[in-house]
């Protein structure tokens, strides 16, 4: 158990995610958003469920640039109307 959980890239936000829906990590979930998570086709086509569930079910979201921020917001409002809890940006 631990108090925040830092998930560096959005596909271990995911596993992070997962983990608490079933019980297995207690506290919050911190996802640190690099880049290559949030713009790699291969990795987009495998993860963008997963990084929606990781914004509806995450407590902070850390894009390491403003870019990045702006392209993650728009990803996730594409596929599901959220809204934004926490976000840190430059």
């Amino acid at each position: 158990m631990a108090d925040v959980f830092i998930a560096h890239f959005g596909p271990a936000g995911v596993t992070a995610a997962k983990l608490r829906e079933l019980g297995v990590l207690r506290g919050k979930i911190a996802t640190i958003f690099h880049g290559i998570d949030i713009s790699s086709r291969e990795v987009l086509s495998h993860y963008t469920p997963g990084v929606s569930a990781v914004v509806s079910l995450g407590d902070l979201m850390l894009p390491v640039s403003d870019l990045w921020a702006g392209r993650l917001k728009n990803m996730v409002a594409r596929r599901r109307r959220l809204p934004f809890r926490a976000w840190a940006s430059t």
